[in-house]
């Protein structure tokens, strides 16, 4: 799926059901709306990937990383961008990658599922987040920041990238690189 540039930008609203079941969606400028009350699966093994422009994927509804054990890649948005969640982001098998952009984790945020979350960019919590037993965070690089308490059940695996915000680890924290831990935002 491509959304090509237009004026205005493109805005694709999903306000049912949308079944990804295999491609890659492309965005060039564009913006995805998944709404309150809707439903996004992604079902293969996919990106959601930036081309060129200011691109924006808002979940305000569910977003669930739905079959398989490999990567379902979120690079889009880029830049000057944000994904938006005040919604459910649900990964109930495989890998959910947010790459190369911002993760806004916003009141109303749940995260869900039996499978792993990895983050090498910014996720900034911009309210509490308890991470369930049954998820894994994957901490590639960049940071995690936004003054509010991360809780961990579960597991981290932290490779790399900058602590900015409180943390209290409840389950298993594997640290194979290096952690900033820090009291402002570097960069």
């Amino acid at each position: 799926m491509l959304f090509n540039d237009a004026n205005p930008d493109p805005v694709f609203n999903n306000n049912a059901t949308f079944n990804w079941n295999s491609g890659e969606i492309y965005f060039f400028g564009a913006t995805f709306n998944n709404n309150s009350g809707a439903a996004m699966a992604a079902n293969g093994n996919n990106s959601l990937a930036n081309w060129t422009g200011t691109n924006i994927f808002n979940n305000n509804g569910t977003f669930t990383k739905q079959n398989g054990t490999g990567i379902t890649t979120i690079t889009v948005p880029s830049q000057n961008s944000a994904l938006t969640n005040t919604g459910k982001f649900n990964i109930a098998a495989g890998t959910a990658l947010v790459n190369n952009n911002t993760f806004n984790y916003n009141t109303g945020s749940q995260l869900s599922g039996n499978g792993v979350l990895r983050n090498n960019n910014t996720f900034i919590l911009n309210t509490a987040l308890n991470l369930a037993a049954t998820i894994t965070l994957d901490q590639t690089g960049g940071e995690i920041r936004g003054g509010n308490l991360l809780t961990i059940s579960g597991t981290v695996n932290w490779s790399s990238g900058n602590l900015n915000t409180g943390l209290t680890n409840n389950g298993t924290f594997n640290l194979t690189n290096n952690i900033s831990i820090m009291d402002t935002v570097y960069g």
